[in-house]
């Protein structure tokens, strides 16, 4: 017997790492191998009930948490190129799965070349969760990587006492856009974007989505910005997340202090910030600049 007292605090969960369990094992289930807990599974996998755009998986390993990495974008699986992939987007690729960090990562040496490469020179920071934080399917595949060059990735948990909350829907509720640049602005409610949204819960990308806080400085300049960016004639008012009903925003805090020096701005780009986040936006999401736009276009 390895483990006693597993516990799992969301049946969500994606990998048995993210649950609590101990190494001291019972006196019944040392003496009994009739206590080895057993499961039956659905046959539906995860990846065919339900995927979306950035979900990832590993296929074609010896066990569940290795293998060639399978992106989802464009309605099929896909692959990644090896092209200026690292250890950190190994760890993140393998956080998005459960797991809290990767063993190793390589060149697949069973490549499926009848799927396309979606991504070539992913980008990951440290503390990214999801593949989709700081990278975004493309409309068309990659053509200059070779099939010997797809990734497959290892996934192992190290910190045994540091556990990931993420579930099945966290990196699903990413925005999925194609091609967002730094300068994209779009409006969320209840962790769903729309370029059609008015009023909601800005997001900002810059080298990957976040938040705007919102504190001394947002006020209806700012505000006022951001509609006209998103190509309305203003703001009729602006607020913070914990203020609204749009939901809370699972996205970090990107940006903080925005100052715009003329509310006749046209983008937010136009404006001064800092990405140093204050401690009171960093902790909590409910200082997320709200924006509720007039319905005039300009």
């Amino acid at each position: 017997m390895k483990w006693d007292d597993v516990n799992c605090g969301s049946s969500s969960y994606l990998s048995i790492a993210q649950c609590s369990y101990s190494t001291y094992i019972d006196y019944g289930c040392v003496n009994s191998n009739s206590y080895d807990a057993t499961v039956y599974c659905y046959t539906t996998r995860i990846w065919n009930s339900n995927p979306y755009a950035g979900m990832v998986r590993l296929q074609d390993g010896d066990y569940s948490n290795e293998g060639r990495v399978e992106v989802y974008c464009n309605g099929q699986w896909g692959t990644i190129c090896s092209d200026g992939f690292d250890s950190t987007d190994a760890n993140t690729l393998c956080k998005q799965l459960g797991y809290d960090s990767s063993s190793f990562f390589h060149l697949s040496t069973d490549s499926n070349d009848s799927l396309p490469f979606w991504t070539s020179n992913m980008y990951s920071t440290t503390n990214d969760l999801c593949f989709k934080e700081h990278n975004n399917c493309p409309n068309t595949s990659v053509t200059s990587c070779s099939f010997s060059n797809s990734v497959s990735i290892q996934c192992t948990d190290v910190a045994a006492f540091t556990r990931l909350n993420i579930e099945q829907d966290t990196c699903a509720k990413f925005p999925d856009l194609l091609h967002a640049t730094n300068g994209t602005i779009i409006l969320s409610r209840n962790n769903t974007s729309s370029a059609s949204y008015y009023y909601g819960t800005v997001r900002v990308y810059d080298n990957g989505w976040g938040n705007i806080c919102d504190d001394y400085y947002f006020d209806s300049a700012e505000a006022n910005v951001i509609c006209h960016q998103l190509g309305y004639t203003g703001a009729s008012s602006y607020s913070r997340a914990g203020l609204t009903n749009y939901g809370t925003d699972y996205l970090r805090m990107k940006w903080d202090d925005v100052n715009c020096g003329d509310s006749d701005y046209l983008s937010i780009f136009q404006c001064s910030y800092s990405t140093y986040i204050d401690s009171g936006c960093v902790n909590s999401n409910s200082y997320d600049a709200t924006v509720y736009c007039y319905t005039t276009r300009i």
